[in-house]
Protein backbone atom coordinates (compact mmCIF):
# COMPACT_ATOMS: atom_id res chain seq x y z
CA UNK A 1 0.00 0.00 0.00
CA UNK A 2 1.24 3.62 -1.35
CA UNK A 3 1.52 7.10 1.08
CA UNK A 4 -1.21 8.00 -0.74
CA UNK A 5 -4.07 5.25 0.05
CA UNK A 6 -2.40 4.68 3.24
CA UNK A 7 -3.83 8.90 3.97
CA UNK A 8 -7.33 7.66 2.51
CA UNK A 9 -7.22 4.95 4.64
CA UNK A 10 -5.99 6.69 7.91
CA UNK A 11 -8.47 9.90 7.00
CA UNK A 12 -11.74 7.28 6.50
CA UNK A 13 -10.88 6.00 9.86
CA UNK A 14 -11.11 8.63 11.37
CA UNK A 15 -13.86 10.13 10.13
CA UNK A 16 -15.41 6.43 10.87
CA UNK A 17 -14.44 7.16 14.76
CA UNK A 18 -15.74 10.51 14.43
CA UNK A 19 -19.41 8.93 12.87
CA UNK A 20 -19.17 6.56 15.58
CA UNK A 21 -18.60 9.51 18.82
CA UNK A 22 -21.47 11.20 17.08
CA UNK A 23 -23.89 8.28 17.00
CA UNK A 24 -23.07 7.63 20.40
CA UNK A 25 -23.52 11.25 22.01
CA UNK A 26 -27.09 11.49 20.17
CA UNK A 27 -28.07 7.48 21.72
CA UNK A 28 -26.52 8.72 25.28
CA UNK A 29 -28.43 11.84 24.90
CA UNK A 30 -31.36 9.94 23.43
CA UNK A 31 -31.24 7.36 27.04
CA UNK A 32 -31.26 10.23 29.11
CA UNK A 33 -34.63 11.87 27.41
CA UNK A 34 -36.14 8.54 28.16
CA UNK A 35 -34.72 7.71 31.52
CA UNK A 36 -36.25 11.10 32.66
CA UNK A 37 -39.46 10.70 30.81
CA UNK A 38 -39.71 7.22 32.92
CA UNK A 39 -39.21 8.84 36.08
CA UNK A 40 -41.86 11.38 35.31
CA UNK A 41 -44.28 8.84 34.20
CA UNK A 42 -43.73 6.75 37.74
CA UNK A 43 -44.13 9.95 39.62
CA UNK A 44 -47.72 10.61 38.29
CA UNK A 45 -46.62 13.66 35.90
CA UNK A 46 -47.34 14.22 32.08
CA UNK A 47 -44.95 13.81 29.72
CA UNK A 48 -43.37 16.93 27.55
CA UNK A 49 -44.08 16.78 24.52
CA UNK A 50 -40.69 18.76 23.54
CA UNK A 51 -38.75 16.30 25.17
CA UNK A 52 -40.40 13.31 23.06
CA UNK A 53 -39.77 15.30 19.82
CA UNK A 54 -36.05 15.91 21.20
CA UNK A 55 -35.42 12.17 21.75
CA UNK A 56 -36.91 11.43 18.12
CA UNK A 57 -34.56 14.36 16.61
CA UNK A 58 -31.56 12.58 18.40
CA UNK A 59 -32.56 8.84 17.46
CA UNK A 60 -32.55 10.58 13.24
CA UNK A 61 -28.91 11.98 14.04
CA UNK A 62 -27.72 8.65 15.53
CA UNK A 63 -29.31 7.04 13.02
CA UNK A 64 -27.74 9.59 9.88
CA UNK A 65 -24.92 8.71 11.38
CA UNK A 66 -24.78 4.86 11.65
CA UNK A 67 -25.77 4.60 7.85
CA UNK A 68 -22.55 7.38 7.34
CA UNK A 69 -19.94 4.86 9.47
CA UNK A 70 -21.37 1.57 7.11
CA UNK A 71 -20.66 3.84 3.95
CA UNK A 72 -17.33 4.78 5.05
CA UNK A 73 -16.17 1.35 6.93
CA UNK A 74 -17.46 -0.08 3.42
CA UNK A 75 -15.16 2.19 1.42
CA UNK A 76 -12.40 1.29 3.88
CA UNK A 77 -12.50 -2.17 3.15
CA UNK A 78 -12.82 -1.93 -0.51
CA UNK A 79 -9.33 0.14 -0.25
CA UNK A 80 -7.98 -3.03 1.87
CA UNK A 81 -9.29 -5.54 -0.88
CA UNK A 82 -8.11 -3.75 -3.72
CA UNK A 83 -4.52 -4.07 -2.15
CA UNK A 84 -1.23 -2.25 -3.02
CA UNK A 85 -2.50 -1.86 -7.11
CA UNK A 86 -6.21 -0.77 -6.37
Amino acid sequence: MNDAEMRRLAIGLMHTMTRIAEALANLNAAQTIVTEALLKLSAGERLDPAALRTHQEHMQAAQFAIRGLAKELEASIDLLEAGPHG
